[in-house]
């Protein structure tokens, strides 16, 4: 039998790292987070639902709604990611139907204990005072002037801080950087295709907001 207490603080674990590596990584990084989330939840047997960001919308809508969701990612690019996507959950869901409880569980235990997540890695709670925004800020190394947390909309994740997304194509294409194909350095903000990924991204007025200021 599963140890279910054990299994659900792994479960919740998981979905910090997934809604963390939404903010932080790649898309790459982000398929395989979410399967592994997906996995664990279907061992519980809970809907994993709530861990799918993106939904695909149909291409046959009005112009106007295509402009404003799609904003400068084209259809071909946005197949791309919703294919690998999609090709990361039918793996985690044939993994999991193609064995028993008594044959999964050990396969199961090796996949969490190997996802490194270092405890110092976990938001602390949304600050709402000035003194634990000053607290945020000298944990992030940032100036209390520079330090903002993501909105508060249930969805935040704690204190961890907000950075602008940025737009690839204003960066330089010859600097070496760790991936080159985003033109992004580890830890550096998300390019601002990731907002799709994000709660946000279902909402094209919000994601038009987010993104008009940025650079061309």
């Amino acid at each position: 039998m599963y140890n279910n207490n054990r299994l659900t603080d792994q479960l919740n674990t998981t979905n910090t790292i997934f809604n963390v590596t939404v903010r932080r990584h790649n898309h790459s990084d982000v398929m395989t987070a979410l399967g592994a989330a997906i996995t664990v939840a279907l061992a519980l047997d809970i809907n994993p639902t709530g861990l799918l960001k993106i939904r695909e919308y149909s291409t046959n809508k009005s112009d106007e709604y295509q402009s404003a969701f799609y904003s400068k990612i084209n259809s071909n690019d946005r197949a791309v990611k919703l294919y690998g996507w999609h090709e990361s959950i039918k793996r985690s869901l044939n993994w999991t139907s193609n064995k028993s409880i008594s044959e999964s569980q050990n396969t199961l235990f090796d996949l969490l204990d190997h996802i490194y997540y270092h405890i110092e890695w976990k938001p602390k709670p949304y600050p709402c005072t000035k003194a634990e925004r000053e607290a945020a800020a000298k944990r992030y190394n940032l100036l209390p002037s520079d330090y903002k947390p993501f909105e508060d909309d249930g969805l935040a994740p704690g204190d961890y801080f907000y950075v602008e997304p940025y737009n690839a194509l204003s960066r330089s294409p010859w600097e070496p950087y760790d991936f080159p194909r985003e033109r992004r350095d580890f830890n550096d903000p998300q390019q601002f295709n990731a907002q799709m990924y994000l709660a946000s991204g279902h909402n094209p007025e919000q994601l038009n907001e987010i993104l008009k200021e940025q650079p061309l």
